[in-house]
């Protein structure tokens, strides 16, 4: 029996020693895996993170004329099964709009409804846009109509949740919203890109800005990818450094020093650059497998989700869903507390890690080994006192 514990306390200290070299090999920072598709495919959607799952609402499912087809879907992702299913959907059709999560809710602001023909011989259309506000509660998966946005949103809105206060950024106004009053306050002539993420309690937003040169200027005409910081507390807005490789319209989000420096990437078309605001650096981070715009993303405990977008070269939007383990991934010796703020801009999710995951498959083959021989030793046992009593009786 001794024999036996000493070879399961052998087998156990090699399943330790081997442990991190297998989660080691088994991530890859930089890069990009494959998931689950969306059921239905579109662009300009809404993604976000809330209790333990991914949600994609609403979007576009037309292609090069993109106000069309506006759709009020709700798909919920499983991060854990890789699977897809249908929720309730948004009572408001609409794309482009903003969304955020607040205290396990998701709150959907204003986006497009629709086109409206203007000039029918030149076929000039103009955007329907609307100022509606709907939340999803993903435990009951029912929704609930909220006040209206002090005005209309267009496209390419966004929103960010910091100190318990909701941030609504349709340049050049920024709404401020108070999901727990319902009541709204407003920021104006702040003109600030809409594509942002949270990075300590600032809101980073970028976008591609055509520089300003005379047309003698070898740079006239040229693109940059410009960024800036907005701070709620003092109300001011502070210019970053520009990047010279513009990205195409499509998703921002933000790691927050959890499992991966933190960082904001900036992905689109067939680029994803990453910006350092403590160092004010650029970098080129590898490019998404699928070449799009328009697609929604939402970070999960430092790990990108890019979902849904507009292929250009093939005309249609898509369903495609990547993951992206970003630069330096799994490299953080210590993981700060994240704020209720960023937590909730990053999915407020904390799954099992990959050591803790392998160090309870360790535990448990090491316990169904134990009981798988000590079942054996008893059945020997067992076989050796029945062989002695049978011997016995033999001898009387």
């Amino acid at each position: 029996m001794k024999r036996i514990f000493a070879l399961l306390f052998i087998f156990f200290m090699v399943a330790m020693v081997f442990t991190p070299a297998f989660i080691q090999a088994s991530v890859t920072e930089d890069s990009w895996i494959t998931k689950a598709p969306m059921q239905q495919a579109r662009s300009g959607l809404g993604v976000i993170a809330a209790n333990g799952c991914i949600y994609a609402i609403g979007g576009t499912q037309s292609g090069g004329d993109f106000i069309k087809a506006v759709v009020g879907t709700n798909e919920q992702y499983n991060m854990t099964s890789d699977a897809w299913i249908y929720k309730a959907s948004m009572p408001t059709a609409r794309a482009f709009f903003a969304i955020a999560t607040y205290q396990g809710k998701i709150y959907c602001f204003g986006g497009v409804v629709g086109e409206q023909l203007i000039d029918e011989r030149s076929g000039f259309y103009v955007v329907n846009s609307t100022n509606a506000v709907e939340v999803y509660d993903s435990l009951t998966d029912t929704w609930e109509i909220k006040p209206p946005m002090p005005k209309g949103g267009g496209m390419y809105m966004s929103a960010q949740v910091i100190c318990g206060k909701i941030y609504v950024v349709n340049s050049p106004d920024i709404y401020v919203y108070d999901p727990v009053n319902g009541t709204w306050a407003e920021r104006d002539n702040l003109p600030m890109p809409r594509y942002t993420a949270v990075t300590d309690n600032k809101i980073v937003a970028t976008y591609a800005h055509e520089v300003t040169y005379p047309r003698s200027s070898p740079q006239y005409g040229d693109i940059v990818q410009q960024i800036m910081t907005y701070d709620p507390e003092t109300n001011n807005i502070t210019q970053g450094n520009d990047n010279p490789i513009a990205v195409d319209t499509g998703g921002v989000g933000a790691t927050i020093g959890v499992n991966a420096p933190v960082r904001v990437y900036v992905l689109g078309g067939s680029l994803n650059q990453a910006y350092d605001p403590k160092t004010g650096n650029w970098m080129t981070a590898t490019a998404m497998l699928t070449a799009r715009v328009d697609m929604g993303v939402v970070v999960v405990n430092d790990t990108l989700y890019v979902i849904g977008g507009y292929i250009r070269s093939d005309g249609a939007t898509t369903s495609v869903n990547e993951q992206y383990l970003p630069i330096g991934y799994d490299t953080i010796s210590s993981s700060p507390t994240a704020s209720s703020s960023t937590s909730s801009a990053s999915g407020n999710q904390q799954p099992a890690t990959p050591a803790f995951s392998v160090l309870i498959v360790v535990v448990v083959v090491t316990v169904l080994v134990a009981a798988a021989m000590f079942l054996v030793r008893r059945r020997h046992v067992a076989e050796n006192i029945s062989c002695r009593r049978n011997i016995d009786a033999m001898l009387n």
